[in-house]
């Protein structure tokens, strides 16, 4: 088997070497995924959907006959889980302002936080959280939230977005005028 290209969510491989018009079965790590069937010399080609649950790292794609003789052969597919990405809209403004931050590729439905922090304070300072939101089945983000009062004009804080579950953080500059 050879892993032809991937998405994100699909993925194609060619096989060839089997028995003549031959049932396939492939699984991709514990799950089947597909069932198909080799043409008149032994080859297929096969677009299959990459489960959800798939670990990142490298994966085992097996494809197995359905004969007594149980040809099989296998291959390594990478699952690349793409980091998380977003924007700041404003990136200054007075306290109490309305910023929106938008983003993709989170956990699906997972916990994000959002924290405002003086990166002038001290050390053990975790700053004010400003937001919990829960991003979509699909990943993506779109948190609105008031910047906090009592801040100092011309002054530069970050906004940290935690993504809980994936340890992954994104961080901004916001300016106060």
């Amino acid at each position: 088997i050879q892993n032809q290209s991937g998405t994100s969510s699909s993925a194609i491989i060619a096989g060839n070497h089997f028995a003549l018009r031959e049932s396939l079965s492939v699984s991709f790590g514990r799950w089947l995924v597909a069932k198909t069937k080799t043409n008149q010399k032994g080859r297929f080609v096969l677009l299959f959907h990459v489960p959800l649950l798939a670990k990142p790292g490298f994966n085992l794609v097996k494809a197995v006959s359905a004969t007594v003789q149980k040809q099989s052969a296998t291959a390594s597919f990478r699952v690349v889980v793409p980091r998380p990405s977003a924007s700041l809209s404003p990136k200054h403004g007075l306290p109490n302002a309305r910023i929106i931050i938008k983003g993709k590729n989170f956990t699906h439905k997972g916990h994000i936080v959002i924290l405002f922090i003086d990166p002038r304070s001290s050390i053990s300072s975790v700053g004010t959280i400003v937001g919990r939101i829960t991003a979509s089945a699909s990943g993506t983000i779109n948190a609105r939230f008031t910047v906090p009062h009592g801040l100092k004009i011309k002054h530069s804080y970050t906004i940290q977005v935690l993504d809980i579950q994936a340890a992954h953080s994104l961080s901004f500059t916001f300016m106060t005028k």
